[in-house]
């Protein structure tokens, strides 16, 4: 299926995003697992977090999948989704809580920045499948858990 031009390079993104988003619910529920109940706040958040990332991969894949050429697009093997993910993962320098929550605050950081980059990109592509509005809602997710991420690194 040939895409018209000004979605295609939002589905190209939309599908780094999708390896991301795998990336980044892989690396909180690691870390979910290495802090076990540690501290339990920790825990609870890496794990609601691992979800909401969950969440995000299955809704931009839905858009990829009607809007983006169909279901034959989504990136399926683990391996290129390492390879091709723009944050990517981080596998843990340390198994200690420190270590943990400074990872998922960079991968934070890096998320934002890319979907204020897809963001921009999508602009020309608005009204297929509400994509901003989408990228509204994952955008303000991350920033959400950036500020609750470095809230538990500071002790609160």
């Amino acid at each position: 299926m040939t895409l018209p031009n000004k979605i295609q390079p939002v589905v190209e993104q939309a599908l780094r995003a999708i390896e991301d988003e795998w990336c980044a619910h892989r690396q909180y529920w690691i870390g979910s697992i290495i802090v076990g109940y540690e501290r339990e706040d920790v825990l609870l958040k890496l794990v609601e977090h691992s979800g909401e990332e969950y969440d995000h991969a299955t809704e931009l894949a839905a858009w990829v999948s009607k809007y983006g050429g169909g279901h034959n697009n989504l990136p399926i093997d683990i391996h290129e989704i390492f390879e091709n993910a723009y944050c990517g993962y981080t596998t843990p320098a340390a198994f200690d809580i420190e270590h943990i929550l400074h990872d998922n605050i960079e991968g934070e950081k890096c998320a934002i920045k890319f979907y204020t980059r897809l963001w921009d990109y999508a602009i020309g592509a608005d009204g297929v499948g509400n994509i901003l509005d989408m990228l509204d809602w994952i955008l303000e997710e991350e920033r959400k858990h950036l500020a609750a991420l470095e809230r538990l690194q500071r002790g609160r």
